[in-house]
C-alpha cells in the first residue's frame, strides 16, 4: 500500500510539473490571452447574460471599423482623434458614469513628433492639439474615475504618454 502511495503522488507531481512546463511554454504565447475568450464566451452559453442589456450596469463605447470609416475620423490618424475622444469622455462622465476605462494607447502624442515641418518639428506645430483631451483626463481622473490600458507583449510594456499618465 505505501508503494502504491509513493507511486500515485510520484506520478501527480510528475503531471503537475509536465502542465506547469507546458503552460509557460513559450510556444503557447501566441495564445496566451485566448483561453480568457474561450472561458467568457463558454460562461455566457452556460449561464447567460447576468443582466438583460437595457439594465447592465456596464457600456461599451468601440472604437471599431465602422469609427474608422466614418468623418470625421475617416482617412485621418489615430493619434489626432484625442479632441473627438475628449468629448466622449466628457460626456460618458457628466452622463454619471462611475469609471471610464481606456482600452486604447496612444503612446505618443502628436505634439511629440519630431519630424521637420518647414523651419520647425511638426510637434511644435500642433503644440496645445491634445489639450482637452489632456484636460478631460485630468478631470477624470482626480474624480478617480479614469483607467488607462498598457499594452504588454514582450518585456517593455507600451504605455500612454507621459502626459496622459500624469
Amino acid at each position: 500500500m505505501d508503494q502504491f502511495r509513493l507511486r500515485a503522488v510520484l506520478v501527480a507531481i510528475l503531471i503537475a510539473l509536465a502542465a506547469s512546463l507546458v503552460v509557460v511554454s513559450p510556444a503557447l504565447d501566441a495564445v496566451r490571452g485566448f483561453y480568457v475568450d474561450i472561458l467568457t464566451a463558454l460562461r455566457w452559453r452556460v449561464f447567460g447574460n447576468a443582466h438583460p442589456a437595457g439594465a447592465s450596469p456596464a457600456v461599451v463605447v468601440a472604437l471599431d471599423e465602422e469609427t474608422f470609416n466614418t468623418p470625421p475620423f475617416e482617412g485621418t490618424p489615430s493619434v489626432t482623434w484625442t479632441r473627438e475622444i475628449a468629448q466622449v469622455l466628457n460626456a460618458l462622465i457628466d452622463g454619471g458614469a462611475k469609471v471610464v476605462g481606456f482600452d486604447i494607447v496612444f503612446p505618443t502624442s502628436i505634439e511629440q513628433s519630431a519630424m521637420r515641418f518647414g523651419d520647425e518639428t511638426l510637434g511644435a506645430r500642433v503644440r496645445g492639439f491634445d489639450r482637452e483631451y489632456l484636460r478631460a483626463l485630468s478631470i477624470g481622473a482626480r474624480a478617480g474615475k479614469v483607467v488607462l490600458g498598457q499594452v504588454q507583449h514582450q518585456a517593455r510594456p507600451i504605455l500612454p504618454s507621459q502626459g496622459q499618465r500624469v
